[in-house]
């Protein structure tokens, strides 16, 4: 994208990466509890997940800055988009930066349960931020593609699949699987 400013470069922009970043949040979501917990199927599903909330949290919240696409950009007028960045959505952003980022000292390994994501809670609390910025963008900036998605039948895309994932969760807890023999099985093929 070379004109954050430019309505029709605004609306091929999110006909694509904003509604793919959508999708992939609630696709994720749902596909975590379909395999085992300490699989590397369930890590990596949980971790992407992470980071499509990130990113979503990202756009809804930060400031305008000089590489990226924020929700500000979609509103003729950026000031009607307001959102209070609360200790709760910073603390939640906080978290999917460090657990995805194995190697950081942010990372809090002592307490299994801190660990654990409320995959339907969190859906819970973006889908009615993603919907109300749906609702109220400009028609000239976002993509039809992007509203269309607040409008579906419950599906594994829609917002409303939230209903089938009451009470899911899922940890990011290290497995106690040997890695190094699994890893080694597989250098030797």
């Amino acid at each position: 994208m070379k004109n954050r400013q430019d309505p029709a470069e605004l609306l091929q922009y999110s006909g694509e990466h904003l509604r793919y970043e959508i999708i992939a949040l609630w696709q994720t979501a749902n596909a975590v509890p379909k395999y085992a917990k300490g699989t590397i199927e369930h890590f990596a599903l949980l971790e992407s997940f992470a980071t499509h909330l990130r990113n979503l949290i990202e756009f809804l919240f930060h400031p305008s800055s000089r590489e990226y696409v924020r929700a500000l950009h979609f509103f003729d007028d950026p000031a009607q988009w307001k959102r209070t960045y609360t200790a709760e959505w910073k603390n939640l952003y906080d978290r999917a930066c460090n657990e995805v980022n194995h190697l950081t000292k942010g990372r809090d390994d002592r307490d299994p349960a801190s660990r654990v994501w409320n995959l339907s809670e969190i859906l819970r609390q973006i889908e009615p931020l993603l919907r109300d910025f749906a609702t109220k963008a400009s028609t000239k900036r976002l993509h039809p593609r992007v509203r269309e998605l607040f409008e579906q039948q419950p599906d594994a895309t829609a917002p409303t699949a939230l209903v089938a994932l009451a009470n899911v969760t899922a940890s990011t807890a290290t497995p106690t699987t040997p890695y190094v023999i699994v890893l080694d099985q597989l250098w030797r093929k």
